[in-house]
Parts: C-alpha cells; structure tokens; sequence
C-alpha cells in the first residue's frame, strides 16, 4: 500500500508551528516553576508566631522543619493559609511547601535548573521526597551526582539510580524500612459492583513475580482451551481459578500431558475432565511451578561482599540481602557475565538468542529520543539500523550486535516509511534525523537534540525585525 503523500507540504511552516508548541510548552515549565518558588517563599515569609513577648503561646502556632534536615524552620500554619486561599486541603498544602522547602535547600542544583526551565518541577521534588531520609550533606551529594545527567536521560532511571544512592547512604535505615514495609502486605477485596470487584494487594516482590507468571501461564492454557477473550480478561479468570487449588492444578497437569479439553469451565468439574485428580500431583511437581526470569546484575564488591546495593530487572534497586527472599526456592539459573564481544555476527534475519541478550543489555530502552520502553517489553523489535539486504560496510554479515537496536513496532514503521534516518556510528549510539530536520542523539542512557532548524528559523525573523 502507497502511503500519502501531501502536496505542497510546508516544511518551514510546520517547523514554525513546532516554535509555538516549544513555546507554549515552556511556559507551562516556567508556570510550574514559579508556583514552586512561590510555596518557598511563601514559607520563608509567612509568620504568626509573636516576635515579641516570651517566645510561641502556649498551644499556639509553633514553627516547624517542614523540609529535613539543612532546611528552616516554617510557621505550622502556613499550610492552612495554602489551603484557603488555593481550595486544596491543609495535607496538601503542607506536601507543596514540604516538597518546595526541601528542594530549594536539600538539592539546590536541580532547584536552579527548575527556575531556569531546564527541568520539570515534579522530576526535582521526585527525588527531593526520594532523598527525604538524607543528613543535609548526603543530600546535597546526591544534588551534585545528579545535576548533570537528569535534563537529558530518561528519569525513570535517575530515579532509580537515585533511590539506589539513598539505599546505599542508608542501609541501616533501609533495611529497617523494608521490615516495616514486610508487615504492611496485605490483600483487599472491594466492594462488588456489577458483577466484579476490585483486588488490591501489597506483597513480597518475589510473589509478584511469580504470580504474574503464573497468570500468565494459566491465561494461555484458557486460550489453548478455546476461551477466545483477551489475554487481559483471561489473566483475570486465572486470579480466579487460583482460589480453587484443585482446579488449577488440574488444568496445569492437562497442559502438560496435552490432555486440555475444549470449553474449560469456571468451576472445577466433579468428575472426568482429563487431569482433574482432585488435587493429587501426578506429574513432575518442578513442571507446575510458574516460569519466570529475574535477573539481577550484581557489581564485583557486591558479589564478593554479599554486601551493598544490586539491581533487579523490572524490579529495581535491592540490598544485597534481599536477593534470597526474591529467589526464594524457586528453580534459578545462573547465567555468566555475556561477553558481547564473542557474539557472532550471521546473515540470517532472525536474530540469535544471545545477540539479542547482548543487544538488550548495552540498549535497555528503545533508542528513539527520549524513550523509556524496554528493550524487553512487548511490541519492541531488534531492529537492523542498515537494513537487511542493504550493502553492509566493509562486507559485514547484516545482524550483528552493532548493527541492531531496539525500537516499538511504530517507531520502526516510521524509520522505514516515514522519513525517519537512523545511523549508529557506535555501537550503542543513535543519531536520529527527523523529516522537519531535528537531530538527536541517543545513548544508552541519555538524549539531546543536536541540531534544531527552528533555531535558524528565530535567528532570521530576529534579523529582519532588526532591520
């Protein structure tokens, strides 16, 4: 199918229109910024408490340190005031000046880059609140380590990386942190309503995982049986079946001796339905335990150690001790350190298991600008950045690792039909070209527009005002 083309397309035009949007959308920056400033001085300012007499009355207002340690004291009241004149409640009042204290003094380097409009408010409150339980000093390390990188990466891992920072400043802390959230698990059943109800759950993180497979794992089974509803919906049936152990268990034997009947009911069958054994396990029990993968990158001092922070996969930054309780006594395969360099190159389309592995690892996102989708995620493709059956330089086989990147299937669409240029002149590193004429580039963990046309289009109408 030929796409459309438009005739008489206005580059310039619609690189001006993109003008007014960055400009609209700076202000929105500069708005947020200001009403951030406002709640700091507002909080340095207001005051109620008598400065004369003998110090605060009795029951009366007293100051407070609203925003940690390293921030001043603020009137109690302040909030209340917010809350009038703003129509919010005195919680939420008192969260904006706390969130606005603490970053002003906590993290004065994304405090300036806020007011300069180089970063959103809520990205340096983030991790103002992530930062909460820092001495003045740790804070303000944290400030100086971040400063430099979070305008131009994806945030969704500064603020990992930071709450790895604070886990490492805080272990004891943490720790004691992470008994108390063990506690808190729970599971809450809502109210009915119209025939559903809504589940809420708070548990170990390895349950989670483990819960997902196996909802998972039972959802196919249900499409195997010939349930034709969504994946979602029949994910949801699974939670349901897993009330009902027998039942489950039931259809997870018939999978695996390829026994599943058609037309799986709800409700466990009395008699008769091929791997029904009313509970009994007759198959090998470590083929019924759900399949699931954690990986868990480790530095070399925390692997000899036992000790410091390592990071799970689509889980986050984890104490070292923690590793046991998210394996727990699941089946584990220890896979070694993949040395990317000793992955083979091949003139096949498909891309190997290992190249793949090696790909997602150096690129953990999609390496469009900006992107935060993994490189692991549904819908994401290795995609060849000189095409397949394209003439490769230096007569290289076409898949090889720095030949490969990940991308969602509609960013790929449009690199291969809609104007979109792509280069990778290292491996790991993208150098996109939009069809109005942006560039960026793309790292690993960062982006920045490198060239931007709109910048020659404001340097010519200044001129011909000047004129």
């Amino acid at each position: 199918m030929k796409g459309l083309i438009r005739v008489g397309f206005d580059k310039d035009a619609a690189r001006q229109r993109l003008v007014s949007l960055r400009e609209a959308r700076q202000a929105r920056f500069m708005a947020e910024a200001t009403e951030l400033r406002c709640y700091a001085e507002l909080a340095e300012q207001y005051q109620w408490v008598p400065e004369d007499g003998d110090g605060p009355v009795l029951h009366g207002e007293q100051m407070v340190r609203a925003g940690g340690d390293g921030t001043p004291e603020i009137a109690e009241f302040t909030a209340m005031e917010v809350a009038g004149a703003l129509g919010m409640s005195v919680d939420t009042a008192h969260v904006e000046l706390f969130h606005a204290v603490a970053t002003k003094y906590r993290f004065p380097r994304l405090w300036q880059m806020v007011m300069q409009g180089r970063l959103r408010a809520f990205k340096a409150t983030t991790i103002a609140v992530i930062g909460s339980p820092l001495t003045f000093e740790q804070a303000l390390q944290l400030d100086e380590e971040l400063a430099p990188m979070i305008a131009t990466g994806h945030f969704s891992r500064h603020e990992k990386y930071a709450r790895a920072r604070v886990m490492q400043m805080q272990t004891g802390k943490v720790q004691d942190d992470h008994e108390q959230a063990l506690a808190s698990r729970r599971v809450d059943i809502g109210q009915p309503h119209l025939g559903v109800t809504d589940v809420h759950a708070r548990l170990l993180a390895a349950d989670g995982v483990h819960l997902n497979a196996a909802l998972n794992r039972i959802a196919t089974i249900l499409g195997q049986g010939g349930n034709e509803e969504s994946h979602d919906v029949r994910r949801a049936t699974a939670l349901g079946i897993l009330a009902s152990p027998a039942y489950a268990l039931s259809l997870l034997q018939a999978s695996l001796v390829e026994e599943l009947p058609e037309g799986l009911a709800q409700d466990c069958p009395a008699a008769g339905m091929s791997g029904h054994t009313c509970g009994q396990i007759t198959v090998d029990p470590d083929r019924l335990l759900p399949r699931s993968e954690v990986i868990v990158h480790l530095s070399e001092d925390t692997a000899g150690t036992g000790e410091g922070v390592a990071r799970a996969e689509k889980i986050g930054p984890i104490l070292a001790g923690w590793i046991k309780e998210l394996v727990g006594h699941s089946r584990i395969t220890v896979r070694p350190v993949l040395d990317c360099n000793g992955v083979q190159p091949t003139d096949s389309y498909e891309v190997p298991a290992a190249m793949r592995r090696a790909v997602t690892l150096r690129n953990p996102t999609e390496v469009f600008p900006w992107s935060a989708k993994s490189s692991t995620g549904r819908g994401i493709d290795l995609d060849h950045t000189i095409p397949w059956g394209a003439d490769q330089p230096h007569g290289q086989k076409p898949t090889r690792v720095e030949n490969l990147g990940p991308l969602s299937r509609k960013v790929h669409r449009a690199k291969t039909h809609g104007g979109w240029q792509l280069a990778q002149p290292i491996p790991g590193v993208f150098l996109w070209r939009s069809p109005l004429g942006f560039t960026y580039l793309v790292t690993p963990s960062q982006t920045w527009m490198v060239d931007d046309p709109t910048g020659r289009i404001l340097a010519n109408q200044n001129e011909l005002a000047a004129a």
